[in-house]
């Protein structure tokens, strides 16, 4: 299920087609495999895990984990799984983080970056992601 599909937005479209507005994407599924770069966007997946290799290493996403990529940022995903498992994933339309900074980089309980907060328009997460050589 797509709870929010941008305007000319298809089902079958990748995520390397750039889509206009920020959407959420929920779906449950056995098998997935897709590489290339995409939009903002967190990553969640529950009664399972999803397999992504970032360029800094392979890395297990689940129940107790999440993971934050970049615009632009390289990555592919693999999901091999016996059961169905859920994904719960939000992209965020390009230029969004730019003026989430705008806005935050004067309050420093708001920007969680403080200085860098002002210099960069990337976003720097971390998370108890599990590493493996899976991927």
């Amino acid at each position: 299920m797509i709870i929010k599909l941008p305007r000319n937005f298809s089902k079958g479209q990748t995520q390397r087609d750039e889509a206009p507005a920020s959407f959420i994407l929920h779906e449950r599924g056995k098998q997935h495999h897709w590489q290339g770069a995409g939009a903002l966007s967190i990553k969640s997946f529950y009664h399972g895990q999803a397999f992504y290799n970032v360029g800094t290493g392979c890395h297990a996403v689940n129940d107790d984990s999440y993971l934050v990529l970049n615009h632009g940022q390289p990555y592919s995903i693999t999901i091999d799984a016996e059961q169905p498992i859920e994904s719960f994933c939000i992209f965020y339309a390009e230029g969004l983080e730019k003026k989430f900074i705008a806005v935050s980089a004067p309050n420093p309980k708001i920007c969680w970056m403080s200085q860098s907060c002002r210099a960069s328009s990337r976003f720097i997460f971390s998370s108890a992601l599990i590493r493996t050589t899976r991927c």
